[in-house]
């Protein structure tokens, strides 16, 4: 790995491809866990080439973490402040596969480490539509865990749910009606942040039952409203 390493800082950007895709080989082999000083200096590479001009380097980079991430453990946890903001910026990347690698590697730290994306999302709409869809996807995944990150993530979606953007609006709106069909204990704790949403519109949300067969959201009176569609009783 180290020599994988030193090919990443080399200026030349066929070598420091060369590097990353050499780096992903050598994680992805790898059976041992990594010690905190391999992790730390993979880290600071990668975040480094997260910035790169050369799309392919910053998806090979994205593509290494997520398989360091399997392989660190709690070595990686001490890096998250700096990781994370740097991760989500790529959401926003003018390539999709550069997005769909961001999104893969904080799916990948959910499931791993548990680590929670809480940090202040950019002003970019792209970033915000790919942060639900990424949060939509966990979900989805860990239907059958109902890891404490579901309800750390609640309150930053449903702040999606006032976004200017249509695109986000839609991406939050799929990602709160996937944790409420998955997570019956987050039910009630929905609605309560939904009422809590709306007061500070000055509205009131719609409340709903724990037994639902479909449920809707959108906009009335200028407050969020959350509608059972079918529901049973």
């Amino acid at each position: 790995m180290e020599v994988a390493l030193e090919m990443v800082r080399v200026k030349d950007a066929k070598e420091r491809m060369a590097g990353v895709e050499r780096l992903h080989q050598v994680l992805e082999a790898t059976i041992r866990g990594l010690s905190a000083g391999e992790v730390t200096a993979l880290v600071d590479a990668c975040i480094d080439l997260l910035k790169d001009g050369n799309f392919r380097v910053s998806q090979g980079a994205l593509q290494a973490l997520s398989a360091a991430a399997v392989l660190s453990g709690e070595n990686l946890k001490v890096h998250f402040n700096g990781l994370v903001p740097a991760v989500v910026e790529r959401l926003g990347d003018g390539k999709q596969s550069v997005r769909d690698a961001a999104r893969q590697l904080l799916i990948t730290l959910m499931e791993e480490v548990f680590v929670v994306c809480t940090c202040v999302l950019p002003g970019s709409w792209r970033v915000r539509e790919e942060f639900a869809r990424t949060v939509t996807t966990a979900i989805r995944l860990f239907a059958s865990t109902e890891l404490p990150l579901q309800r750390v993530l609640l309150p930053p979606v449903l702040q999606l749910l006032t976004d200017s953007n249509q695109g986000v609006k839609e991406a939050a709106t799929s990602c709160i009606e996937a944790i409420f069909h998955n997570f019956s204990t987050l039910q009630m704790l929905l609605t309560l942040q939904l009422e809590k949403l709306n007061s500070a519109w000055k509205g009131k949300a719609v409340g709903c039952g724990s037994s639902i067969s479909g449920l809707g959201l959108g906009e009335e009176g200028g407050c969020l409203k959350l509608e059972v569609i079918g529901g049973g009783s």
